[in-house]
């Protein structure tokens, strides 16, 4: 019995001794939880600037229209960017920079005017294909501000009577509708005005609201939805070209930290001293860890997106640009590597510092969680994190269908963080 707890003891001395393991073992999971806490405080999101990026265009141009961008501007759940045209607000969507659009079509107004007869307001939405969960949220978060709207008219009993006796009198005159269905909607008509007229008794503008919606299967408003790529039918050729640029990015976060763990076990084995008794400087063995890395990183992305195009049939919109966005982020995963390699001290912190140096690089980059439920101060923060340039880059060349020129921002934030954390490893790594 006090051999087994000799051990026992023995271990958990080296694990305390072990500052980086410590820190990981105990640590760590509290700032995880402290983490999600604040992400997920108050239902998810929280503060300013944590609602979804949309653009809201009004094709209509009345006031109607009007109000209604006005109500989507000020809804909690929304990020608003006004001002940009129709073309605009779809290239903002296909690059990434706007997760979808609103787009209020011509004859929104009139239809708000006459709501119970005629064509429905018309809505579209303008979605980026990789947040299909945000889109259906959009979607909700649209539909449920027109029918406000329709209560806050329904508010006024009195003038919803007289549209409701104009619009009688239009589904009368209306030639096109078959007599067979002329009796069904006078009745719901008659129904309505009925119900109305209760309402202006009893003032309950929701109730009537939700009954108008149930009577006759009225529909005042027709949101469809459309997604936003390169391609000509706004689609990927599969659901795979969304899902594979994030294996990618989770196979080079593999290969990076394999190739730091690899380098603190040479040093903590003696085999970094054997190889500079050999004829090789410093310079020389780390250049030598980079290109491997680099070497590695680069053949698994390829190898995945060639599985993607031959079993999975995804079709990248370019593969140069693609190829660029490859390369560029196993540079930066390099540097990385060079950085987590120079920090750790054991195999066991290199371990749990790269994983928890990655996957906390995952969550603020909108990796695990989609930023639009981060704070506002997230995002603010992602702008570092290389796992949202890298996804974005790699999207850019499968689906996105990205410039040269759209790529150099992407590219250049990834070849900039590659270096100085390159650059800050090369300094600090001891190969003794």
């Amino acid at each position: 019995m006090n051999a087994v707890l000799a051990i026992a003891v023995k271990d958990i001395r080296l694990l305390l001794r072990d500052r980086m393991g410590f820190f990981f073992s105990f640590f760590f999971p509290l700032l995880i939880a402290v983490f999600f806490g604040v992400v997920f405080r108050g239902g998810g999101g929280g503060g300013a600037g944590s609602g979804i990026p949309v653009a809201v265009v009004d094709l209509d141009n009345t006031a109607e229209s009007a109000a209604f961008a006005g109500r989507l501007g000020a809804a909690s759940e929304l990020e608003v960017t006004a001002g940009l045209t129709r073309e605009g607000a779809e290239e903002a969507v296909r690059i990434g920079r706007l997760r979808g659009a609103v787009v209020l079509l011509p004859g929104f107004g009139e239809a708000r005017r006459r709501p119970f007869w005629g064509e429905p307001m018309r809505i579209e939405l303008l979605v980026d294909p990789s947040r299909a969960a945000l889109a259906s949220m959009l979607e909700g978060v649209v539909t449920r501000h027109a029918f406000e709207g329709l209560s806050e008219m329904f508010a006024d009993p009195a003038k919803m009577r007289g549209q409701v006796r104009e619009s009688m009198d239009l589904m009368r005159r209306d030639g096109s509708l078959p007599r067979t269905m002329r009796p069904a909607f006078e009745l719901f008509f008659n129904a309505l005005d009925s119900m109305l007229e209760t309402v202006e008794a009893n003032g309950d503008a929701d109730a009537a609201t939700a009954g108008a919606a149930r009577a006759g299967g009225w529909q005042p408003v027709r949101v469809s939805t459309r997604a936003v790529t390169a391609r000509p039918s706004g689609l990927p050729t599969n659901s795979f070209a969304l899902t594979f640029p994030q294996g990618v990015i989770w196979g080079m976060m593999g290969c990076a930290l394999g190739f730091a763990v690899t380098m603190v076990m040479e040093r903590t084995r003696g085999t970094l001293v054997r190889l500079r008794v050999a004829p090789l400087s410093r310079a020389h063995v780390l250049a030598g860890k980079a290109v491997g890395c680099f070497v590695v990183t680069t053949s698994v992305a390829v190898l995945l997106m060639v599985i993607a195009r031959v079993a999975f049939g995804v079709q990248p919109t370019s593969v140069p640009v693609l190829a660029a966005a490859i390369a560029c982020s196993s540079a930066c995963f390099v540097g990385i590597m060079m950085l987590l390699a120079a920090v750790s001290r054991t195999e066991a912190a290199g371990n749990g510092l790269g994983w928890g140096v990655l996957l906390l690089l995952a969550m603020i980059g909108g990796g695990m969680v989609p930023l639009e439920f981060m704070p506002g101060f997230i995002k603010t923060l992602s702008v570092v994190s290389p796992i949202r340039w890298s996804l974005l880059a790699l999207e850019g060349g499968v689906f996105r269908g990205f410039s040269f020129g759209q790529m150099a921002a992407p590219c250049a934030v990834l070849l900039g963080i590659g270096g100085a954390a390159f650059a800050l490893g090369a300094r600090l790594f001891r190969v003794d």
